[in-house]
């Protein structure tokens, strides 16, 4: 996450990949960071593997229920690809218990967040 704080630091904009099924969510979500960061979007897990690999964002927000491919799938998938291994994963869901957030981590999440997720809580663990 270093590479994230010097980019910030420089000014140059920072891509991060928004992930979740619910239009509403990206919409808020793009809505709160655009003025920080650019910020591209993936409906379903699928998507959301090719737009990471294809697009290679600085970091990912990633709901883990998803269609297609749940997002403990998506992160394992991403975490064990030598092209996308390296960016961080923010899981932000609605699943809160000790076990799901355990289960992110093991799948290589660096952070978890439930929902409804505090955008200024949001905003400091993207910084």
């Amino acid at each position: 996450m270093k590479a994230i704080e010097d980019s910030l630091r420089k000014n140059i904009r920072v891509t991060l990949l928004a992930v979740d099924d619910e239009p509403e969510i990206l919409e808020a979500l793009q809505e709160f960071l655009a003025t920080e960061y650019d910020v591209i979007t993936a409906q379903d897990g699928m998507e959301a593997v090719e737009r990471a690999v294809t697009d290679r964002p600085d970091m990912i927000l990633l709901d883990v229920r998803l269609p297609e491919l749940d997002g403990f799938g998506v992160c394992e998938q991403l975490k064990t690809h030598p092209q996308t291994g390296h960016i961080p994963i923010i899981i932000v869901s609605a699943l809160n218990t000790i076990p799901d957030k355990v289960k992110g981590v093991m799948y290589g999440a660096d952070e978890y967040l439930t929902k409804p997720v505090d955008l200024v809580q949001l905003g400091h663990t993207i910084k």
